[in-house]
C-alpha cells in the first residue's frame, strides 16, 4: 500500500472531540482538491437547514457493489458534530452577514477587514465541482460597488445571521460520530511561522480513535492565521451535501473565512476508509476488512475504500478480492489496473486467472 499522512507536520492540538491524533494515512488516488480530501468526492457537499428526517444513503449494497458480503446496515443516527456549535467564542466577534445554501451552492457574505475608508464586501459561493463563484467587491472597493455587493447578498436567497447554525437531520452512518480538529499554529523563537493554524473535520468510527479526512483550512508554512474555528457547519437542501465555513485570524492580520463543501456518503467512506487503514498498518486486517467495507457500501464514488479492500482481501485469501477489485476498477478505471498490477498485496493472486484479467497482466 501507498501511503499519505493527511494532516501536515506538526502537532495537533486537543481536538475538539477531547482527544489529539495524527490523522490517518490511506492509499493514495488523487491529491485533494479545493473541494475535498483525497477520500471524498468533491461534488455533491439553503436558504433553511433541512428537516431532521432528511437521511443520508444507505449503508447496503448499492450499485457497483455486487458480489461483495451482505453487511447488516449501520443504524441512522443524528446528524451532529461533536463540539459544535462551540459554545465559547474563539477569536474576534463573527463577521458573516450571511450564511448557507442556494440551491446547489454554498457559501457566505461579510464585510471583509480592510485598510482603508471603503471596506471590502465578500461574497462567495462554492460550486458542486470546489470552483468559487464570487459576487463580492474585486479591486479597490468603492462605495457604489460595495452596495451593489450588498444589494445581490439580500437578494440571494442566502440565510441572515452571524450565530453559527445548529447542525440539523439524520443520517444513515450512526456508528460515526463526526468532531472537528483545530491544527496549531506554530512559530520559532526568532518569530517565524512554521505552521499557520487550520481546520480539519473527521470522526470515530465505534468509539476508536478518531481520524480527520476533510481538509476545512489547511495548515500552511506561510500566513499569520494564529487561529482557527468553525464558523458553520449545514446541510444542504437534498440532505446529500454538508457546508463548512472556517474561521481564521491572527491579531490585527488576518480575520477572514473559507467555505469547503463534501458529500455526506463520501465524508463517511473517508472516514471509515482511514479508520480501516490504521488497523491495516497494525496487520489487522479482519477489522480493516470491515471497515474498508462499510467505506465501499457507504458511498459509490469514493475510490480509494474498495482499492483497499481488495488489498485485504487479497492478503487475507478472502475470494472477495475479486468482486472488491472489479468495483475499485469501474470506480478508478485504468490507473487501479496498473497500481493493482505492481501492489505487492496481490502477491498471493497474481497468477489468478481473474486477477490477469482484470489487471491486463
Amino acid at each position: 500500500m501507498n501511503t499519505r499522512v493527511r494532516a501536515p507536520r506538526l502537532a495537533l492540538c486537543l481536538a475538539l472531540l477531547g482527544s489529539v491524533a495524527t490523522s490517518a494515512a490511506c492509499k493514495k488516488d488523487a491529491a485533494p482538491t479545493a473541494a475535498a480530501s483525497a477520500s471524498v468526492a468533491p461534488a455533491p457537499a439553503s436558504a433553511a437547514p433541512p428537516a431532521a428526517s432528511t437521511v443520508a444513503p444507505a449503508l447496503t449494497a448499492t450499485a457497483g457493489a455486487a458480489g461483495l458480503p451482505a453487511r447488516t446496515p449501520t443504524t441512522a443516527g443524528p446528524l451532529a458534530i461533536k463540539g459544535y456549535p462551540m459554545t465559547e467564542q474563539v477569536g474576534p466577534p463573527e463577521t458573516l452577514e450571511y450564511v448557507g445554501w442556494i440551491g446547489d451552492k454554498f457559501g457566505w457574505c461579510e464585510e471583509a477587514d480592510g485598510g482603508g475608508d471603503v471596506l471590502p464586501y465578500s461574497c462567495d459561493l462554492v460550486l458542486a465541482d470546489g470552483k468559487v463563484e464570487s459576487h463580492g467587491t474585486k479591486g479597490e472597493p468603492t462605495e457604489a460597488s460595495v452596495n451593489a455587493a450588498k444589494a445581490w447578498a439580500a437578494k440571494s436567497g442566502l440565510p441572515k445571521g452571524t450565530k453559527s447554525p445548529k447542525l440539523v437531520g439524520t443520517w444513515d452512518f450512526g456508528d460515526i460520530t463526526l468532531a472537528f480538529q483545530i491544527l496549531d499554529s506554530k512559530t520559532a523563537d526568532d518569530g517565524e511561522v512554521k505552521a499557520t493554524a487550520g481546520l480539519v473535520l473527521g470522526g470515530t468510527v465505534d468509539g476508536e480513535k478518531p481520524v480527520f479526512p476533510f481538509v476545512v483550512a489547511p495548515s500552511t508554512k506561510k500566513g499569520f492565521n494564529f487561529g482557527a474555528a468553525p464558523s458553520a457547519a449545514i446541510v444542504s437542501p437534498d440532505g446529500k451535501s454538508l457546508g463548512v465555513i472556517g474561521h481564521l485570524f491572527g491579531m490585527e492580520f488576518v480575520n477572514s473565512h473559507v467555505a469547503k463543501r463534501t458529500t455526506l456518503a463520501g465524508l463517511a467512506a473517508s472516514i471509515y476508509n482511514d479508520t480501516g487503514f490504521r488497523h491495516y498498518t497494525k496487520k489487522e486486517y479482519d477489522k480493516a476488512a470491515d471497515l474498508f467495507l462499510r467505506g465501499t457500501l457507504a458511498d459509490p464514488e469514493s475510490k480509494l475504500p474498495a482499492y483497499n479492500l481488495a488489498c485485504t482481501y487479497a492478503i487475507l485469501g478472502d475470494s472477495h478480492a475479486e468482486a472488491a477489485l472489479k468495483i475499485a476498477i469501474e470506480r478508478g478505471g485504468d490507473a487501479v489496473k496498473k497500481r493493482a498490477a505492481k501492489d505487492a498485496d496481490f502477491a498471493k493472486v497474481k497468477t489468478a486467472p481473474w486477477f490477469t484479467a482484470l489487471t491486463g497482466g
